[in-house]
């Protein structure tokens, strides 16, 4: 054989073995990036469920609208958001799931009945868009059965949207907010807040980190009007408000029995000792019916400790 013609061939082949193990590499990289953490890959590890809560294809693909008058459920925009942080596991390379049964999965997560298991898609981005019609009416009718009994809160009369004259009061409120978002650090678990506004408006926000400053905090903030943007809000003690570009605002922080919920099933759920199957665990939560709606009292459990008796603090 003549040699320069063999050193060609080996040559070629060489090269050709090196392109095709770059290959395999990509392509692993690529079917890694399809398969975001498990359910209890993110409830072990506290850093995978902030990771999650980052990017933005975990997020709803169409923001908060809908609801009485047309005039938004940012309320329950935000908490199912938070529940498919927590609940929902998506397999890419499984076939694609019906109406009935996106219909079924979508209940799932609004209810708290378990992990729900999304197959077809990789995250939360792409299922929200080819069922926003299902997944808006879910956070419409969901709205009913919260509002239509408890319309003093739906109406934000809970709090004041300025304490300026209550600056120790205000300090008290984003300490307390500061202890629980670490909290919810360590028990995989992001804090929903109640955003008083000025007037009778009350908006809602999830709170995905939060950082300690000399004088004050910074908030990093997930709004059901952007949900593709992470916002850094600032206070500075002695401030009667946090405020950005867009808000000025109190943050109350509540629904808390909703992070109830979802911890007793993802601790049932990522028990060694649980068996896992196709369907999500029917476990009962609470003597509460599954559509009952919350009282009140429940909607605005951290709420209650800054309201206290106080009439002048409440909305005049």
């Amino acid at each position: 054989m003549n040699q320069g013609f063999g050193v060609t061939i080996l040559s070629k082949l060489g090269i050709g073995f090196f392109l095709s193990v770059i290959a395999v590499a990509a392509v692993s990289r690529v079917s890694s990036a399809s398969a975001p953490p498990s359910v209890c890959a993110r409830y072990i590890h506290s850093d995978l469920h902030r990771e999650v809560s980052r990017d933005p294809d975990s997020r709803f693909d169409f923001k908060n609208s809908g609801g009485l008058m047309n005039a938004g459920t940012c309320w329950w925009h935000s908490r199912f958001q938070r529940s498919v942080w927590a609940l929902a596991e998506f397999r890419a390379n499984e076939p694609k799931p019906t109406r009935d049964e996106a219909v079924r999965l979508i209940n799932g997560l609004a209810h708290f009945r378990g992990v729900q298991i999304i197959p077809g898609y990789r995250d939360f981005d792409s299922f929200s868009a080819d069922f926003k019609p299902e997944i808006q009416s879910e956070l419409n009718a969901w709205q009913l059965r919260d509002g239509i009994l408890n319309q003093s809160w739906l109406r934000g009369l809970a709090g004041r949207a300025d304490l300026g004259r209550q600056p120790g009061r205000m300090r008290k409120i984003m300490d307390d907010l500061y202890k629980y978002t670490l909290r919810g650090a360590a028990e995989n678990f992001f804090p929903w807040v109640m955003l008083q506004l000025k007037g009778i408006d009350a908006h809602a926000a999830l709170v995905i980190g939060m950082s300690r400053l000399p004088g004050g905090y910074t908030m990093d903030i997930v709004d059901s009007n952007y949900p593709a943007l992470t916002y850094t809000w600032s206070y500075r003690y002695g401030d009667g408000q946090v405020r950005d570009s867009k808000y000025e605002t109190v943050p109350y922080r509540g629904l808390q029995r909703d992070v109830t919920r979802i911890r007793k099933i993802l601790k049932q759920y990522c028990s060694p000792s649980s068996e896992k199957s196709s369907r999500w665990p029917s476990t009962s939560l609470s003597n509460r019916g599954a559509d009952e709606p919350f009282t009140a009292e429940e909607l605005v459990d951290g709420i209650e400790p800054y309201l206290g008796n106080d009439a002048s603090f409440r909305e005049d």
